[in-house]
């Protein structure tokens, strides 16, 4: 994060402030118990975010009421932060992120239906739909065309590659449908 303010780290810690302040201990709390314990809860890695977060004057510390015993200091996102993390999710969905960086990409699905609202979130699933069944179809003719000349456990591991495309695609066109028949 030091030098890409932009980095996945920052931006999770804006959409979580952004849904409710919430403290450095907190953050922590919810990657050490959550699905986003692939980020380190370390006060190392979080504290500083949140002050380069601060800096930025991306979030600022909410007024505690005054006497209280909490020593926690939550955050919540400002303006400017706000318009970092719509910069951030509305970006284009490309097939290097579809290749390289599909657990960015579903955390910024994560955020986006919250953030950015219905049609936003449809586009960026169509996006996502049709960049991994392009990768699907280009896996399949690269197959197809290298099969004879490839070892069994070669195919074996492209096979696998090609069926988490064809899987992800599949739930992106679920997950399409269930947002189209959903009124909020």
């Amino acid at each position: 994060m030091k030098n890409n303010p932009n980095s996945t780290l920052p931006m999770v810690l804006l959409g979580l402030i952004r849904q409710a302040p919430r403290s450095g201990y907190d953050l922590r709390r919810m990657f050490a118990s959550s699905p986003l314990a692939h980020f380190s809860d370390s006060p190392g890695s979080i504290y500083p975010a949140l002050a380069r977060l601060q800096q930025r004057r991306w979030i600022r510390p909410v007024d505690e009421p005054d006497g209280s015993p909490r020593r926690r200091r939550p955050f919540t996102i400002t303006p400017q932060g706000l318009a970092a993390l719509e910069k951030w999710l509305s970006r284009p969905v490309t097939g290097s992120d579809v290749r390289l960086r599909p657990g960015d990409l579903m955390l910024r699905f994560a955020f986006l239906f919250e953030v950015r609202g219905r049609t936003s979130t449809i586009r960026f699933l169509s996006d996502f739909e049709h960049e991994l069944s392009a990768n699907a179809i280009s896996i399949r003719e690269y197959l197809k065309e290298n099969k004879a000349h490839m070892s069994m456990a070669g195919r074996m591991a492209l096979e696998y590659g090609l069926g988490e495309y064809v899987a992800r695609a599949e739930w992106a066109r679920r997950a399409l449908a269930e947002l189209r028949r959903r009124r909020r």
